[in-house]
């Protein structure tokens, strides 16, 4: 028998269900309420938070968290979001057989004019990224509700910029002087509490063409002596989200975690259009050993092992 809570998602959402098959469209949901999508087809279905993708058809099981409920019923996908928040706003894609059928875009907010108007970033989104000269990007300041005014209260260059409430402010073939610090903000009306500065990025405009492929940097410069601790970095941005990157020791083995080793590994969402993603691993190299830890590290692309970054300790 299914579990008690998928029979009362499943009757829940069936109350409140929003079919988006054959369209794209927009929806708006109220913070705290209850909230379905259906996709419907003869083939393989999948859904996707973009760019996350949530589950297809294939799946043995019915997935479910705390707030979401992923139900499949082989020709229909549902998704079930109980009590939507701020951060539930965004596009749902419905895809058949890897092509996009439809979209819906959910605008969550308290229909309340002194509310939340921006969007809450992700802990996935990065705050801080660079991007190459001419490669259009945008400042990720999304709103809850399509007739939000916000505004940028900072930009580098004092340039004025296009707005789009599902994607923020969008910069197109910038240059060096877009580079610095972008704060954004919604306009409250008068009679409202007026709130502070919502979000604040760091963008960083670059002509290094090296970034296209990893790089090291060393997170700390301490004397490599012996008992110290060593500290780098290696990031490289792509269209991938999967993309990994994985650090070879001077004896040729891939270094795991394990005893005075430890890799880290996370991926960042950015504003950039081409290559979104920022994929960064951390070497950690504790008590360091000038005899058995010496020699060139090197940090490679999985998906393409010419692509890689040396460092001499």
């Amino acid at each position: 028998m299914p579990p008690t809570n998928v029979l009362l998602f499943l009757a829940m959402a069936f109350l409140y269900l929003l079919s988006v098959n054959g369209e794209d469209q927009d929806k708006s949901a109220l913070v705290g309420s209850n909230f379905t999508l259906q996709c419907t087809g003869d083939g393989k279905l999948a859904w996707s938070f973009e760019p996350e993708f949530l589950i297809d058809n294939t799946k043995s099981f019915n997935e479910q968290g705390s707030r979401w409920a992923l139900l499949n019923f082989g020709q229909t996908l549902l998704i079930f979001i109980k009590s939507v928040t701020y951060q539930d706003t965004g596009n749902y894609v419905c895809w058949e057989d890897g092509v996009k059928k439809s979209s819906t875009y959910l605008f969550a907010n308290d229909q309340d004019e002194c509310g939340q108007m921006l969007v809450p970033l992700h802990e996935s989104e990065s705050t801080q990224f660079m991007v190459h000269l001419g490669e259009s990007f945008w400042v990720p300041c999304r709103a809850t509700t399509e007739d939000a005014t916000i505004i940028l209260d900072y930009v580098p260059s004092g340039n004025q910029f296009d707005y789009n409430p599902k994607r923020g402010f969008y910069v197109p073939d910038p240059t060096l002087y877009e580079s610095g610090i972008w704060d954004c903000r919604a306009v409250m009306p008068p009679h409202c509490p007026q709130r502070d500065a919502a979000h604040t990025f760091l963008v960083h405009v670059t002509g290094d063409d090296n970034e296209s492929r990893p790089r090291i940097v060393e997170l700390d410069n301490t004397d490599k002596v012996e008992g110290s601790d060593v500290h780098l970095n290696c990031y490289f941005s792509t269209a991938n989200k999967l993309e990994e990157l994985f650090w070879v020791h001077p004896n040729g083995s891939t270094i795991q975690t394990i005893d005075r080793f430890l890799v880290d590994k996370i991926t960042f969402k950015t504003g950039r259009e081409t290559h979104p993603f920022d994929i960064s691993t951390d070497l950690h190299i504790y008590n360091f050993s000038p005899e058995f830890d010496s020699g060139t590290y090197t940090c490679t692309l999985q998906s393409d092992e010419n692509l890689t970054d040396i460092i001499v300790l």
